[in-house]
């Protein structure tokens, strides 16, 4: 349940943190704001998350903010939404990974999306193979990144130019709005730059969850919420991210953050997309699992995988085992990867 109160914070927290990379940029280009504000064009996007979805009114709100202009579709169709982006000229862009991955894989996308200057992946982190793929076919687009979830209204952290520049690694500059802190598996309040929950209070948290209180007692404790996100906050006030708490493999005792391997594995060229997840052990409590899809036409075997991971982690972060032929890896309505599915795919392949 959002309140007017938040979607008027949303606004707000948006122009905020747009306000402050584009400041930024103007010191960094040594340009008055108002002259660096001049030459951006009207904003012109493509809507494709629903309007349900928190993010789809983000994009809405942003563009209207803007004085820009809305461009919905109604089903997802790559070339139709190509034809849509070539004929309007559309220059901001925000969806699933697997969107944004569609439309480069269309014929001439490098050229058909020229006019592009701002790109967003929502719903997930950017795999690394994606964001080369968006650097290198549509150069002119921002780089940036940013943090949020429904419960909080969209994103509480934004970075993009000369922010994004100063710590690229780094999901931006936390909402002054918002209060945060890290906390550890007993609700201890951990000390800055310490990695544990996120936990958040102020004007961009939820009411709580439609007709389930035990759900939203369980998340909204004297006004802060339980994110279930692992990160910690810099001295700066940037915000880092390890991992979903719950997409975590203990494996051997051991603290394997899934998406700190999957980004390793997507720095691949070969890489498609990658998904981990742990299945139960008698040895070790958990294994760690990848399936991975490959590019077409990309071979890779298991030694070649272990070995690159191995180079940029410790050993113990190395999958047990890397599946390469589970087939397309299941996704919500919204284009996020569905684990529970994918593991109930890995077990009904491990039974024929």
């Amino acid at each position: 349940m959002l309140s007017h109160r938040n979607i008027c914070m949303l606004a707000a927290n948006s122009q905020y943190l747009a306000a402050l990379g584009m400041t930024l940029t103007a010191e960094q280009m040594g340009v008055p704001v108002d002259a660096l504000r001049s030459r951006m064009p009207r904003l012109v996007s493509l809507l494709i998350f629903p309007l349900f979805h928190i993010s789809g009114l983000t994009s809405l709100i942003m563009t209207m903010l803007s004085g820009g202009q809305v461009v919905t579709i109604r089903r997802w169709d790559p070339p139709a939404a190509m034809a849509e982006i070539e004929a309007k000229r559309i220059n901001f862009l925000t969806g699933p990974a697997l969107v944004l991955s569609d439309l480069l894989d269309l014929p001439g996308a490098a050229e058909r999306l020229r006019y592009v200057i701002n790109i967003g992946v929502g719903g997930q982190a950017t795999p690394a193979s994606l964001a080369r793929r968006i650097k290198e076919a549509v150069p002119n687009a921002q780089d940036g990144n940013g943090w949020g979830m429904t419960e909080l209204s969209g994103s509480v952290s934004a970075a993009k130019g000369a922010l994004f520049d100063a710590k690229p690694d780094s999901c931006g500059f936390l909402s002054p709005l918002m209060e945060v802190r890290t906390v550890d598996d007993h609700g201890n309040v951990l000390h800055p730059g310490e990695i544990g929950e996120l936990q958040l209070r102020g004007p961009l948290v939820m009411l709580g969850y439609w007709g389930k209180e035990a759900e939203t007692a369980a998340i909204l404790k004297d006004g802060w919420l339980s994110t279930g996100d692992i990160g910690r906050i810099d001295e700066d006030g940037f915000l880092y991210l390890a991992d979903r708490k719950k997409d975590i493999v203990i494996s051997a005792g051991e603290n394997i953050f899934c998406a700190e391997v999957e980004r390793v594995i997507t720095s691949d060229q070969r890489v498609a997309e990658v998904a981990m997840f742990g299945v139960p052990d008698a040895r070790l409590g958990e294994r760690a699992i990848a399936v991975i899809n490959l590019r077409p036409g990309q071979t890779c075997s298991s030694d070649e995988m272990a070995g690159l991971i191995a180079g940029r982690l410790a050993d113990y972060k190395v999958p047990s085992e890397f599946v390469f032929d589970l087939g397309p890896i299941p996704r919500n309505a919204i284009g996020k990867i569905d684990k529970a599915r994918l593991r109930d795919a890995y077990f009904a392949q491990a039974r024929s």
